[in-house]
């Protein structure tokens, strides 16, 4: 995301969860209530409206097919890495790019106030979300950094250390829907903080695309499509990698036990009944890794 405006994929994937949260129990892939506190004034006017909001998520299908349930199923694959890091003993969650996640109030009850959390994210972005948690009669009992960072130009060893991350504790890393925006030196550069940074058994999730995808060479109908959508938010895709490579790929930069799986993969496998028959796309790739111990 560039220029000072919030995100606006942002906003997007805030209106995907707030409407598939509505959805029945047995029909939905998450539920996030407090999702809704995040729309603009046009996208809570949709979401009063089920047919409307529908019709959105089914014309953003038509335009990019599987790929509204590809950011709901990366959003329950990480949820899923969380809560088994929750059950190891987690005390720092950081996530780099937020957006408006809400994790921090969607697992408030298991932090049970020991897990500190780090959000970092471009200015505008993060401005928008407090705006709007201000406004929520909610409240965090766990403690929550909001540290502002425009990710090309500033250092994250510097944010994370001046806003009180700590290296000797077990923390969860949270990259959700951002590697593909930036250059691989920015990849290599965090991936190398993250391994030389944290308590060996830390982890990383984060999701990726192939380079085919990246390099416009793809062949599937979505991956064009999503470039080309991109690019009207004044965004691109810049990074991939290839998916038999990725092992390979976290292991030199200190990474081990990567568990690596397609989103279309992981629906079929993780989800059962009607939810199986939701349209995923196979080019999100999602991954978990754990930090190597020290030498």
């Amino acid at each position: 995301m560039r220029g000072k405006n919030p995100s606006r994929t942002a906003a997007h994937n805030a209106f995907l969860r707030a409407v598939e949260s509505r959805k029945p129990p047995n029909q939905r892939i998450c539920n996030d209530l407090y999702a809704e506190q995040f729309l603009s004034p046009q996208f809570k006017a949709l979401y009063h409206d089920a047919a409307q909001s529908e019709d959105l998520i089914r014309h953003w299908e038509n335009i990019v097919p599987g790929v509204c349930g590809a950011v709901l199923a990366r959003l329950r694959f990480i949820d899923e890495v969380l809560l088994k890091c929750l059950d190891s003993g987690l005390a720092q969650l950081v996530i780099l790019g937020a957006g408006y996640d809400t994790r921090a109030l969607r697992f408030e009850r298991l932090f049970k106030k020991r897990v500190k959390v780090f959000e970092l994210d471009h200015p505008a972005t993060q401005a928008e979300k407090i705006r709007c948690l201000q406004n929520m009669p909610a409240s965090f009992s766990n403690a929550v950094s909001h540290v502002p960072i425009c990710f090309d130009m500033e250092r994250l060893d510097e944010k994370l250390f001046a806003n009180g991350y700590r290296k000797d504790l077990f923390t969860l890393f949270i990259w959700e829907g951002v590697t593909y925006y930036i250059p691989q030196a920015s990849i290599d550069e965090t991936l190398f903080f993250i391994s030389g940074n944290s308590e060996a058994g830390s982890a990383v999730v984060f999701d990726y695309f192939p380079c085919s995808v990246a390099e416009g060479t793809c062949l599937k109908p979505e991956a064009k499509a999503l470039k080309e959508n991109l690019r009207s938010f004044d965004e691109d895709i810049v990074f991939g990698i290839d998916p038999d490579r990725i092992d390979e790929f976290l292991h030199t930069r200190g990474f081990c036990q990567v568990h690596n799986i397609a989103g279309d993969v992981f629906w079929r496998t993780c989800l059962h009944g009607s939810q199986q028959k939701r349209s995923v796309s196979d080019i999100f790739m999602f991954v978990h890794a754990i930090v190597k111990p020290k030498p």
